[in-house]
């Protein structure tokens, strides 16, 4: 995809059009005191009683990102597809066009029209982020991109403690016309004793501290997960 315009915000300042010339509105500059950051306002500004003003932070043009979509499974036998979530996830370094302090807000995505224009991609809200950190944004649920989970087998066991281990085929269907990376996440990861004891797709540990399945899926096509955990009581 073509890259995104990132406009941090506190700003919903206008374009200012003045006969054919376009003036984009001045920012804020980044200082330090001590550990914290301080903004200075390009220029003096009042604020009225009961009025609000925004003042625009940053703005980037082609920020590297990955588009991923990303979803839950093993809540349940959920033979009906469910759309996955659409997520744009990027590094806050230099190499990837950031590679400074991100204050805390809303950041607004902005996609090329193909016609010279932009279309808004969507908004998230994020806390603040130092330089080097991963950032995920994102942008409501997919229904191009959609993930069934089917448990295949149940079994009950006691060792010392009683113990559940429970099969699963999570299938990912793409009705794009490209390939998509789809981020599957356990929903019980978090439950005492989760341990996965076979799988089809090699799992990792995310940023998020989770385990996590990467199905490539081709364009228009399907790819399946196949794993078995184990729970315990």
């Amino acid at each position: 995809p073509s890259p995104p315009v990132m406009a941090m915000r506190a700003s919903a300042d206008e374009i200012v059009v003045t006969g054919s010339r376009v003036q984009r509105p001045k920012m804020a500059e980044q200082g330090e005191l001590g550990d914290y950051k301080i903004y200075t306002l390009p220029e003096r500004t009042t604020v009225a009683a009961r009025q609000t003003k925004q003042v625009r932070f940053m703005e980037r043009e082609g920020v590297a990102y990955d588009r991923v979509y990303r979803a839950w499974v093993g809540q349940g036998n959920t033979d009906e597809p469910q759309p996955s979530e659409i997520q744009l996830r990027l590094r806050n370094e230099t190499r990837t066009g950031l590679g400074l302090a991100l204050p805390g807000g809303t950041v607004a995505v902005m996609q090329p029209d193909g016609a010279g224009g932009a279309l808004l991609a969507g908004e998230d809200r994020f806390e603040d982020k130092g330089v080097g950190l991963p950032v995920r944004l994102s942008f409501g649920d997919s229904s191009d991109v959609q993930v069934a989970t089917r448990v295949v087998k149940v079994r009950s066991g006691e060792i010392g403690v009683r113990s559940r281990q429970t099969d699963l085929e999570i299938t990912v269907t793409n009705a794009r016309s490209e390939a998509v990376s789809v981020d599957l996440v356990p929903a019980i990861a978090g439950q005492r004793g989760f341990q996965i004891l076979s799988e089809s797709i090699s799992s990792r540990v995310d940023d998020t501290g989770y385990p996590v399945w990467n199905a490539r899926v081709p364009a228009r096509g399907a790819t399946t997960l196949r794993v078995s955990w184990r729970t315990t009581d």
